[in-house]
């Protein structure tokens, strides 16, 4: 039963299902997500893409091996950094990940309490910059997913998007449109994009440093 509305934003790699499992969870933690922001690299906004199809065309789909979330509007914020190669790149990730913060405080209607972030994608420092951001807006509702690799799906995305030019036109092609897609590329896209029904996962609440201070039973 969904006892609270929110906004999430989410740090993308390239691994889209992420995405879904941290909604998915929100939702049987009584939380329902209505709109979501995708923080992505020019690479990963590739997992956005497919999640724009997996997520548009979902009442297509007769997959009964997969857990489809409900559908969930989905927003891309594309990041000018590619990788954390030096310090200042670091900088600049907080600098625009902060922007993608207060655009979702905007949609929660300025409700720090009502913004859930993912810090589960990214390279490098990327998910600890995340972090640190969102608090500094206070937002303690920050989350990492734990969850098993399910043999060969995530390998399978990433060498597609690296080799495939015909598979990255396609992402880009439908995420607009994805009703128009082809169903056996639907099919395709949304094994990448949904978890296998059986499989367990978990979001982990990353407590801030407050509650670690009592849990280490260190006062100030």
């Amino acid at each position: 039963m969904v006892g609270k509305r929110g906004v999430a934003v989410i740090s993308m790699g390239l691994t889209p299902v992420v995405a879904s499992e941290f909604l998915l969870e929100l939702e049987e933690r009584g939380v329902q997500v209505d709109r979501a922001l995708l923080v992505c690299t020019g690479v990963s906004v590739y997992s956005y893409y497919a999640l724009r199809v997996a997520f548009g065309a979902a009442e297509r789909l007769d997959l009964p091996q997969l857990k489809v979330p409900r559908y969930v509007e989905l927003n891309a914020y594309t990041l000018d950094v590619e990788d954390i190669l030096r310090p200042e790149d670091s900088r600049s990730y907080r600098t625009q990940f902060a922007h993608a913060i207060r655009t979702a405080l905007k949609w929660a209607g300025g409700d720090p309490a009502s913004v859930y972030v993912c810090v589960a994608g990214g390279r490098k420092t990327m998910p600890i910059d995340a972090t640190l951001v969102a608090w500094v807006h206070k937002i303690t509702n920050v989350y990492h997913v734990v969850a098993p690799t399910v043999p060969g799906i995530q390998q399978e995305f990433t060498s597609l998007l690296l080799r495939d030019e015909e598979f990255r036109n396609q992402l880009k092609k439908y995420h607009d449109k994805p009703k128009d897609a082809p169903i056996e590329f639907v099919e395709k896209v949304a094994k990448y994009c949904f978890p296998p029904a059986d499989l367990e996962y978990y979001i982990v609440r990353i407590p801030d440093l407050k509650q670690v201070s009592e849990e280490l039973g260190l006062r100030s």
